[in-house]
């Protein structure tokens, strides 16, 4: 027997649904061809033109590290998207470390969470990754983007606890544990840092969390350079800029 050839679409409603899908699907090929053309772009530019590392005068071959890219969005690569999808109770993606510190060394004698954060204040535009946030692509079509966090609250990541007495090792590694078996708010930037308290010998402790997705072994180095100085004396930092302080979220059609 013929069998005559049905149509390419179904009929009313269900037809006007899958032309729309397939007019949206041909919209977003074209979007994403462009987007790559344009980052190659990029690329071409960066590699052409180097940047050069700067101190705060502006002199070149001196320390001024500004890690990642300070502006607009940034998309995940396929092996930072592959760090947050193996997440879950068991498997976590984010990395740390722990220095134990003699806060007598500080000016004053102390250090408090406000230190803690005021000095970290001064240099956030030196670091975009801790401000920036995840926002995923409408119906997962792509990789996440990074974008700036509109609702930023540094106080949020800079948290203040104490150990019980005697405050020994044990304890210690213990509520640290605790602290890297939490997983990190995925609606905020993905990074948190501890003032511990109450360590013997008047000691304190500084616990760092960060997701991998956010930063690698090469980028953390360069946090840390940024965040930290070689002698007690912090070095000058130049203040932000209206681009580092912007913190308007991307339209929608961006990703």
């Amino acid at each position: 027997r013929e069998r005559r050839a049905g149509p390419l679409f179904g009929h009313g409603a269900d037809a006007l649904v899958q032309v729309l899908l397939v007019v949206l699907i041909v919209a977003l090929e074209e979007h994403h061809l462009r987007v790559t053309l344009e980052r190659e772009d990029v690329r071409r530019d960066a590699v052409e033109e180097p940047a050069v590392v700067r101190d705060h005068h502006g002199a070149a071959g001196e320390l001024e590290v500004v890690v990642g890219q300070a502006g607009g969005i940034e998309q995940l690569s396929s092996l930072d998207a592959q760090f947050l999808a193996i997440e879950s109770d068991r498997n976590y993606g984010h990395t740390g470390g722990l220095a134990i510190l003699d806060p007598s060394t500080a000016p004053g004698g102390k250090l408090t969470l406000e230190d803690l954060k005021e000095g970290i204040g001064k240099r956030l535009h030196l670091v975009p990754p801790f401000t920036m946030r995840l926002e995923e692509v409408p119906f997962g079509l792509d990789w996440p983007y990074w974008v700036r966090d509109e609702h930023f609250d540094l106080g949020y990541h800079c948290r203040e606890i104490a150990l019980p007495a005697p405050g020994d090792s044990r304890q210690l590694v213990e509520q640290a544990g605790r602290i890297y078996s939490r997983r990190l708010d995925r609606a905020r930037p993905l990074w948190e840092i501890y003032l511990i308290h109450g360590l013997e010998d008047g000691r304190i402790a500084l616990l760092s969390k960060t997701h991998h997705a956010a930063v690698d072994g090469l980028s953390g180095s360069e946090i840390m350079s940024a965040l930290y100085d070689l002698t007690p004396e912090p070095r000058e930092v130049d203040p932000p800029t209206e681009a580092d302080l912007d913190r308007s979220p991307p339209d929608g059609m961006d990703l």
